[in-house]
């Protein structure tokens, strides 16, 4: 079942060259590992964001969902437009080319995705959408890394419709908190504005660590 941060919040805003810096150096690291990777995928559109596979470094790890990670996963980069697009189609959102996405793919299909955007240089705004087993911890630390250490975000925003009860109880279990209320600015109700710092954030380690 898919769930997301904000169930119709609209991907605008226009990214600054730092951020598109940021992922333009993440994506060519992307690059460089699927190259040297003996995966047979290094000239697909699908890249591997690691020097290792998902299940090299977690090959027998539970993930934060409490499932066991599979070998096959991979985490990767939105090349194409094609994970932000299928996101939005989950959450009502409008994609953007300014937005930036990642996908979490088993056995070659995509089942679940996190979409950056409204980025203004301290903070940017969070999506994401998935299936069951979408959620592990090496997506989330991929996901959350790039966020914080490449775009060097002061705060990840999630904007949630105070009626989407399963969207807030996502953003509560991964560690954003509940910053602000604006009554009424939500297609169903309130707009909820969570928050999460990155000392707050338990998946990814200290900086410089």
């Amino acid at each position: 079942m898919a769930t997301g941060f904000a169930a119709s919040s609209a991907a605008t805003g226009r990214h600054s060259g730092s951020h598109g810096h940021a992922y333009d150096e993440w994506s060519r690291r992307n690059a460089a590992d699927a190259a040297n990777a003996d995966n047979g995928n290094a000239g697909a559109d699908w890249t591997e964001s690691a020097n290792e596979s998902t299940t090299a470094a977690s090959a027998d790890a539970e993930d934060d969902a409490g499932s066991r990670v599979d070998e096959s996963l991979m985490v990767v980069v939105d090349q194409d437009g094609s994970i932000g697009r299928w996101l939005c189609a989950r959450t009502g959102g409008e994609w953007s080319p300014q937005s930036v996405s990642f996908g979490n793919v088993l056995n070659g299909r995509l089942i679940g995705a996190v979409m950056f955007d409204l980025f203004n240089g301290s903070s940017i705004a969070m999506h994401c959408a998935g299936d069951r087993g979408w959620l592990t911890r090496e997506f989330l630390k991929r996901t959350f890394s790039y966020a914080f250490d490449f775009a060097k975000v002061k705060k990840i925003i999630g904007l949630v419709d105070s009626s989407n009860e399963k969207a807030r109880k996502l953003d509560e279990h991964l560690g954003f908190k509940l910053e602000g209320t604006i009554k009424d600015a939500a297609p169903k109700g309130d707009l909820l504005i969570y928050s999460m710092t990155r000392p707050e954030c338990r998946f990814i380690g200290k900086p410089g660590g």
